[in-house]
């Protein structure tokens, strides 16, 4: 279900968002483990993958959707629906491969052809520790200032940075 359709052509808006509303239960039970893993929960990224839902904005060239940001946004807000820490993952993947697209070496025909299905995870770190702060808003509730958005379970990475 995570390729383009047999003639070639990509699913329709409609049916990508029929597919994340069908993998809402799976992100519904997986919600206690996410928060408790503060990570997706295999189960999701596997949900992710296998219905293609990394591969939005990757270009048809490269096996993916080439979908426009209109469908992206309601697949993206269909799987909030189930988890809003799986939708921001998936939206950041989806995200990366269309920049990734921008690349030189995507233009040349490199970026994807080894990964067919891979997802383009974001990972960034924060130097200082991060802070929540309690309901009263007066005491530090803990967080190591360190972001994981999916790194670990996908075939390529984009790094970017800013000087």
């Amino acid at each position: 279900m995570n390729t383009a359709q047999k003639d070639g052509s990509s699913p329709s808006a409609a049916e990508l968002v029929d597919r994340a509303a069908k993998i809402r239960p799976i992100l519904e039970q997986n919600a206690e483990e996410t928060d408790r893993l503060r990570r997706l929960a295999n189960g999701n990224i596997q949900a992710l993958k296998d219905t293609g839902l990394c591969r939005l904005m990757v270009p048809r060239r490269f096996g993916g959707f080439e979908t426009d940001i209109r469908t992206y946004i309601e697949v993206m807000a269909e799987v909030g629906r189930g988890c809003g820490s799986t939708a921001w993952v998936a939206s950041l993947i989806n995200v990366c491969a269309w920049l990734a697209d921008s690349f030189p070496t995507a233009r040349s025909g490199t970026f994807g052809r080894s990964t067919p299905t891979a997802g383009r995870p974001v990972r960034w770190r924060r130097t200082a520790k991060r802070r929540r702060l309690t309901a009263d808003g007066a005491s530090p509730a803990g967080g190591n200032g360190r972001q994981d958005a999916g790194l670990k379970r996908f075939d390529a990475v984009v790094v970017t940075g800013a000087r």
